[in-house]
């Protein structure tokens, strides 16, 4: 029969045993668990770098498309007021050399601008002012408040080298019926007004 002191004694070891048992498992589950927590830190890292790199590859692939976007329209803008302009100026060559539009063609005392295919039979010194009266057409229709001949002289020396300053002036006191001087030296363009005048 066990003695009470031995009894005693495997009684504190048990209880010790357990103890330990306990200790280690705490022990355990506190690794375990800072573990996972460690492993959810690096993996949410992870998952927010990724993120990120996938963000910016999408949002540098949209800046370049829009940019793309942006270049087209820049283009097509250019060719479209490019091709309206060419076209506002052969539209207003053709209107006065005919009188303008819908009505017989009457002598006014100056001279009408050529339209452009009566242009390629012309001597040179014709073309150049025919470009004059384009290009002083396309211009101040753009300027409807008008522009002095400082003005236009300085725009068409940038089309034209060789155009002076007074090749310019003498284009447009020549044709009367597109362009007339007004207010402040400013020439204006006035084939229309002068049309629907006419028309009444």
């Amino acid at each position: 029969m066990m003695s009470l002191k031995t009894e005693v004694h495997q009684t504190g070891c048990d209880g010790c045993v357990r103890d330990t048992v306990d200790l280690e498992n705490i022990k355990e589950e506190f690794n375990m668990l800072f573990d996972e927590e460690e492993t959810d830190k690096i993996g949410q890292k992870l998952v927010s770098a990724e993120k990120y790199e996938q963000l910016k590859v999408e949002n540098d692939t949209l800046i370049c498309e829009l940019e793309g976007y942006r270049n087209e329209c820049h283009l097509a803008k250019d060719e479209a007021e490019r091709k309206f302009e060419k076209f506002k100026a052969h539209y207003i060559a053709q209107q006065a050399l005919h009188g303008g539009p819908n009505r017989p063609h009457q002598q006014r005392g100056t001279a009408a601008p050529p339209t452009p295919d009566e242009m390629k039979y012309m001597p040179q010194g014709q073309k150049t002012e025919a470009k004059l009266v384009a290009m002083l057409t396309a211009f101040l229709l753009a300027h409807p408040l008008g522009a002095t001949i400082d003005y236009l002289a300085s725009y068409v020396r940038s089309m034209i080298p060789g155009a002076t300053h007074s090749s310019v002036n003498t284009v447009l006191i020549k044709y009367g019926d597109i362009f007339a001087r007004q207010a402040k030296d400013r020439w204006a363009f006035v084939l229309f007004d002068i049309v629907k005048q006419e028309g009444h």
